[in-house]
């Protein structure tokens, strides 16, 4: 049975247990929200809230948080009672039967609510406006979550989204979806659900370096379908100075495994068409070194023409 309340309300998950010595059991499922969720679908996690109501014996009532272990205690229960990964009819059993078993009830009527959600944490990171930490106590996409957190910064947005979850055997598993294709919203192999300790990292937009001897040294952005080359890399640094050495540049790649490969470039050779053009990658660094006797020599040339044009000065004053 569904019922909608105001927009904005935790979605609450209850499902109610009827039990006891007799043995029978009837279970009726109710979701308090808009979205369609499913209580005996759902399965607690550590940190998660539960109340526990016993019927009709309101001293038996009460409002805990399972442990870090999904452990919940009932102060009236000898022992803990183990929830992690069961689901809300196979708590509300459990405590019904423990509490026939320790002869407290003869016929309970249990009904477990789960108030707040704790256990399905997703964190979402990277090229986002509010990196940050969500909850899920609801279906929810990809998308879904990228937008809680602000949506992709425009300014360093990248054009994929590496989305990590813990695989079957334990260990993490990553896979690179385009970020057009989950923002578009209709495919679901790309807007996939999400089940909990995701991490979902919006990947920023590829940058190369150009460093040394260049008019305007700094980072440039790769964007999503260009191709930039060690030709374009120069026209965005304003090309290389005067005391620089460009025939000795070199190009430091950062190969996919993480190492990184330097390749002799010759840039005059390159403008001038006589070597091939190189493709660059995020995180290649142009590196175009000075010669010391060109900067000591430019340095001196400066300081005579300023010498010059003081003696002028003097002459002209006197």
């Amino acid at each position: 049975m569904t019922r909608q309340t105001k927009t904005g309300l935790l979605t609450i998950l209850s499902l109610t247990l009827m039990g006891g010595a007799r043995g029978q059991q009837n279970s009726s499922a109710m979701v308090i929200a808009g979205d369609a969720v499913r209580a005996a679908d759902y399965r607690i996690g550590p940190g998660d809230v539960l109340e526990v109501s016993v019927f009709d014996i309101p001293e038996l009532n009460r409002t805990l948080a399972t442990s870090a272990t999904g452990q919940l205690k009932l102060p009236y229960l000898t022992k803990a009672l183990d929830c992690a990964g069961r689901t809300v009819p196979e708590v509300a059993a459990g405590i019904a039967a423990e509490l026939v078993r320790e002869q407290l009830v003869i016929d309970p009527q249990v009904q477990v609510t789960v108030l707040k959600v704790l256990s399905r944490p997703v964190t979402v990171t990277g090229a986002v406006q509010h990196p940050m930490l969500i909850e899920i106590d609801r279906p929810t996409t990809v998308l879904e979550a990228i937008l809680r957190a602000g949506g992709p910064n425009p300014a360093n947005a990248g054009s994929e989204v590496a989305i990590t979850t813990v695989g079957p055997t334990g260990q993490p598993q990553t896979r690179l979806t385009p970020l057009s294709a989950i923002m578009a919203g209709s495919s679901p192999d790309a807007n996939v659900s999400l089940q909990g300790h995701e991490f979902i990292n919006v990947l920023p937009q590829g940058q190369v370096f150009a460093v040394g001897g260049v008019n305007s040294p700094g980072a440039f952005a790769v964007n999503p379908g260009e191709t930039l080359t060690v030709n374009k890399l120069l026209a965005l640094s304003k090309g290389w100075k005067p005391e620089a050495q460009p025939a000795q540049a070199s190009l430091v790649q950062v190969l996919p495994d993480g190492r990184t490969n330097t390749v002799a470039v010759n840039l005059p050779a390159i403008m001038a068409r006589k070597n091939p053009d190189l493709t660059l990658h995020a995180g290649d660094i142009l590196i175009v070194p000075v010669s010391e006797k060109k900067t000591l020599s430019l340095f001196l040339a400066k300081g005579a023409a300023q010498s010059t044009f003081l003696a002028l000065s003097y002459l002209i004053v006197r």
